[in-house]
Order: C-alpha cells, then sequence, then structure tokens
C-alpha cells in the first residue's frame, strides 16, 4: 500500500529526516536498498550526496530550494519506499510511503507530522507607487514625455490636464500634486519674449519649479531646458536636462535614468551626469 501526503508551508526537520529514514532502513536489507539524497540550490545547482550526513549539512528546512531524499528498498520484488521531496520552489513538501505493512506507513507518517517545520514564504516586498509630475507650459511637447512614461514604461504621470480640477484653485491643485508626487520634471520651452530681445519660460513653470525643488530637493525635481530658453538667477549651479529646440525626445533616456538612480538604489553607481546652470557644459 501507499500513502502520499503533501504539506503546504511546511517543511521536515532534519531530525525529522533522520529519523524516518533510521526507521525505514531498520525494515530493510542492506543488499536491497538504494537512495538518492540531493539539493537544488539554485535553479542552476543540483548536489546529489552519498550519505544522509551530508545531505543534512546542506538542507536548512527555513528555505525555499527544491529537494529530494529518496530512500528504497526491494524485499523479495515487493517495493517499499520512502519518498520526502519538494519539487519546486513554491510546491508544498510531499511524502510518500509505500510498504506492505500497513502499520509501518503509519509509523513512518507519525514519524513526518511530529517532525514538521512551519514556515512561511518569503513575500516580495510592494514596490512604491513612483508618481510623477510634469510642470509645463503651453507647448505641446511635454505630451511626448508623458505618453512615452505612462504607455512605455506604466509610470502614473500628474499634469494639470490629467485629473478634474474644476472649483479647485491653482493653490489647492499645486498642494495636492505636491503631496501626491514622487518626482517632478518640469519642461521649460522658449514662449515668453523677454524685453531684451531673449526667450524664456512660462513663469508658472519657473514657479513650479521651485515648489517642487522646495518639497521633494533637487535631485527630485529636474528642470528640462530647450536650448536658447533664458535662464533665470536662482537657477544657477543646479544640474538639468537639456534638449534640442522641438527636440524633447532626446531626453527620454536621461528622465528614465534619473527615475531609476531615485527609486532603485542599485542604479545609483550609473546615473547620467547632466549640465549644470551657469557653466556651459557638463
Amino acid at each position: 500500500m501507499k500513502k502520499l501526503k503533501t504539506y503546504p508551508h511546511f517543511n521536515l526537520s532534519p531530525e525529522g529526516i533522520r529519523k524516518a529514514s533510521e526507521k525505514f532502513l531498520s525494515w530493510a536489507e542492506p543488499r536491497s536498498i538504494h537512495h538518492v539524497w540531493e539539493v537544488a540550490t539554485d535553479n542552476a545547482t543540483t548536489w546529489t550526496f552519498d550519505s544522509v550526513e551530508e545531505f543534512l549539512a546542506e538542507y536548512k528546512p527555513e528555505g525555499l530550494f527544491q529537494y529530494i531524499a529518496t530512500v528504497a528498498a526491494t524485499p523479495q520484488l515487493r517495493q517499499e519506499q520512502l519518498i520526502i521531496s519538494r519539487k519546486l520552489p513554491l510546491v508544498p513538501l510531499s511524502v510518500t510511503v509505500e510498504s506492505a505493512a500497513r502499520d509501518r506507513v503509519q509509523e513512518l507518517s507519525n514519524i513526518v507530522e511530529s517532525h514538521l517545520v512551519q514556515f512561511a514564504p518569503a513575500v516580495p516586498a510592494d514596490k512604491p507607487v513612483i508618481r510623477i509630475f510634469i510642470g509645463h507650459g503651453r507647448n505641446g511637447h511635454w505630451r511626448d514625455l508623458k505618453d512615452h512614461l505612462q504607455d512605455q514604461h506604466g509610470y502614473k504621470v500628474e499634469a494639470y490636464e490629467t485629473g478634474a480640477r474644476a472649483g479647485h484653485s491653482i493653490r489647492d491643485i499645486l498642494e495636492d500634486m505636491l503631496n501626491r508626487s514622487s518626482i517632478a520634471f518640469l519642461v521649460l520651452t522658449g514662449e515668453d519674449e523677454t524685453s531684451g530681445g531673449g526667450i524664456r519660460a512660462r513663469q508658472n513653470v519657473i514657479h513650479e519649479a521651485g515648489l517642487f525643488q522646495g518639497r521633494l530637493g533637487f535631485s527630485k525635481a529636474l528642470m528640462l531646458v530647450e536650448e536658447g530658453v533664458e535662464e533665470f538667477s536662482n537657477v544657477d549651479g543646479i544640474k538639468q536636462i537639456k534638449f534640442p529646440t522641438g527636440r524633447i525626445r532626446e531626453t527620454f533616456g536621461d528622465v528614465l535614468a534619473v527615475i531609476k538612480r531615485e527609486f532603485e538604489p542599485e542604479s545609483k553607481d550609473d546615473a547620467p551626469q547632466f549640465s549644470t546652470a551657469g557653466s556651459g557644459g557638463q
């Protein structure tokens, strides 16, 4: 007869494996025994051991690795076996006992169930939701950036046009965006002519740049500055991403690198270097 039972969220303690295998071996003739002791420590490596001692030295009941412990005997052409296994990391512990004697099946089952170790599989931590604010003027190029981040990379993007704003003051809307945003990109495109014949960004974007830099810090509130746009005095020394006139798409790679730098710590060493306002270069 054969008994197969699975034990979700349990492993067998090292002592349980030792006792169950020793009990099984005490019933069998030495010449009729064969055994397999295997542990897969990762997807590419499997160890096969010659003894239960070697197996138990590698075995960790709290782990999520794959393992199989098989002890089998064939006395008088009658199969008897004990199989303790978990064949995939998230597949429950499985114990098979086969013997002609019911009392042996029950005895081994009792040993197993008295040495179970409960464990909780590790649950990956939820990644924080990254909410990106894009400040902009009347120029519609910012939408290319929004669509790229939203459609190609699945980020949540906030801008004045992305929500219902009727009945709310500009102050309330800005305060809500400041509270909700994880990172901000302020797109400064040339729109207003100055008295000196230069071109500058809309004043609302410059105001938003100051607000978000004050709330999020300079590393999480970056300005994307179109070439030819007049710089304002309080951005001296602040790093920014510059792009040729009408070609905001050239900033996509740097923008994504900034997001990864700020929210994926392992990416910090590969962070891009941007130009600094007033420096005239990298």
